[in-house]
């Protein structure tokens, strides 16, 4: 039998995040013995993004979900361990994730940044609903549920604490990021909107 990564579900897969993130620009295989692995795509010249490919079929997997990581050129590496991160998180935990929530740390998830979370958001490039929601998996079961793509944000302490302020929250946030032009694809910024 074909692994995961190499059957129909992968091929719908890279279709589906080529159509809404650009061309593949590369590939990392699974390793350390983990069996998802991380695509890389292309949303413009300045901005790359790290997609899993393989998370719902790993142990521990709850739910039928990947991540994806999008920040600036340069920063490949950065969003490569960020959805590493996560996956690992989530396949390792009895938590679940849904569209606004949040993980974070103490300590800086990128060393030399201000990087103390990550936003599990719909995807805000073009049509979010159509490549955060994913119709078109073909899974080996032949189950028809669609896949959910979490676009992992990072974010600072300060927007941190807009998500948890009652009287703020998640709309908030994005309006501050909207109203601020804030660059949210840099891990280097360093406040709520800064």
């Amino acid at each position: 039998m074909d692994s995961p990564i190499t059957n129909g579900y992968s091929n719908a897969m890279l279709e589906h995040a080529t159509r809404h993130l650009g061309p593949a620009s590369g590939f990392q295989p699974p390793v350390d013995g983990e069996g998802f692995a991380v695509a890389f795509h292309q949303i413009n010249p300045l901005q790359n993004t790290a997609l899993t490919l393989g998370v719902p079929f790993e142990p521990g997997a709850r739910a039928r979900i990947e991540f994806a990581c999008s920040l600036q050129a340069g920063q490949e590496s950065e969003a490569y361990h960020l959805v590493r991160l996560v996956a690992r998180w989530f396949l390792s935990g009895d938590d679940s994730v849904d569209f606004g929530e949040w993980i974070q740390t103490p300590q800086p998830m990128i060393p030399d940044t201000a990087i103390h979370g990550l936003l599990f958001d719909s995807y805000p490039h073009g049509n979010e609903t159509r490549f955060s929601v994913f119709d078109g998996a073909v899974w080996p079961d032949g189950a028809d549920i669609p896949l959910r793509i979490f676009a992992l944000i990072p974010l600072t302490r300060p927007e941190i604490e807009v998500l948890e302020d009652p009287g703020q929250g998640r709309e908030a946030l994005w309006k501050r990021w909207r109203e601020e032009e804030t660059e949210i694809w840099d891990i280097h910024r360093t406040g709520a909107g800064g």
